[in-house]
């Protein structure tokens, strides 16, 4: 009897311990391949490999395709094809910082070298896929000039976004634009919420920059990301898509207000210098002198405007 229920005391800790696994793994972060949203597994996988946009001796720039359930990416890069390497441990020996965008320029490469790049997703959490996106292999001694498939220019890309104030951004481009006009789309990365552009304008006396205006304010210490949908350079070349056309800033803690123009601007000058939204009197002194009687036909117009009335009665002779 006693052989009994030492024997249903191990079975019941045993189904205990085997449901607590059970909860821990249903509420992993990430498993090799996916994130847990909202209790549905969804992808973290990169699919296929990042597509070289350009390059020159030194540097790669690579786009890749959007994961839905990752906040950023990771580029991870060697020398050496660790998709083909016979060693299962193998791994890149460097790696970009985390990159929101899905696009990002890898530098300081060594002239002449061929490199072999993957890219990795990782979820809000920053923890990593265990799959990493398929291989490509770039070498920089036969291909130092842009490999758009839009056929643009590489050179042709927007440099930098400065926000001037809280509604104004001052674009620079690494080419001089052209006549065509310049549209662009601006949104805030936390939430992806759109901010109305007013207008986007081309400096005329210096091409390579132009003039956002925004319909509201932008927030003070907020990372924001502008695409160009659409810009030709002087000698007509479109803007390639993707990483070239994309920019990240991120605004200071205070933004100088943008500069308004007073609700009396335009307004006539009257002799005292007041606007006409200035007081009563001020108009009153500022009447020409054209006469007595028709000076006082106007001060009698303009009270009667304000509501007041009065009342004369001729003297007898």
């Amino acid at each position: 009897m006693k052989a009994l229920k030492m024997l249903a005391v191990s079975l019941a800790f045993a189904v205990a311990s085997a449901h607590a696994a059970d909860v821990v793994t249903s509420d992993a972060a990430v498993t090799a391949d996916s994130v847990s949203v909202g209790g549905t597994s969804v992808s973290l996988n990169v699919e296929g490999a990042p597509t070289l946009v350009a390059t020159t001796p030194t540097s790669v720039t690579l786009e890749w395709n959007k994961v839905d359930a990752a906040v950023s990416y990771i580029v991870k890069y060697s020398t050496k094809s660790v998709a083909t390497s016979p060693d299962v441990n193998a791994v890149y020996d460097n790696e970009t910082a985390p990159v929101t965008e899905t696009g990002a320029t890898v530098d300081n490469l060594t002239a002449g070298a061929t490199y072999y790049f993957a890219v990795v997703a990782l979820d809000k959490d920053g923890n990593e896929s265990d799959s990493l996106s398929e291989e490509l292999e770039v070498n920089l001694s036969k291909v130092s000039t842009t490999a758009s498939e839009t056929g643009a220019t590489a050179s042709f890309a927007l440099v930098s976004v400065a926000p001037q104030n809280a509604r104004t951004l001052v674009l620079e481009f690494s080419a001089a634009l052209g006549s065509e006009p310049l549209q662009v789309k601006l949104q805030k990365t936390s939430n992806s919420a759109a901010v109305d552009v007013q207008s986007a304008t081309v400096d005329s006396a210096n091409p390579t920059t132009a003039t956002v205006a925004l319909a509201s304010d932008l927030e003070g210490d907020s990372s924001y990301s502008l695409t160009v949908i659409s810009a030709k350079d002087v000698a007509g070349n479109n803007i390639p898509e993707g990483i070239n056309a994309i920019k990240e800033f991120t605004t200071a803690a205070s933004l100088a207000p943008a500069t308004e123009v007073p609700l009396n601007a335009g307004a006539p000058e009257t002799a005292s210098g007041a606007t006409a939204s200035g007081t009563a009197v001020a108009a009153a002194e500022a009447l020409p002198s054209t006469g007595t009687k028709e000076n006082v036909i106007m001060i009698l117009a303009l009270l009667s405007g304000l509501g007041i009335v009065f009342a004369f009665r001729k003297k007898s002779a």
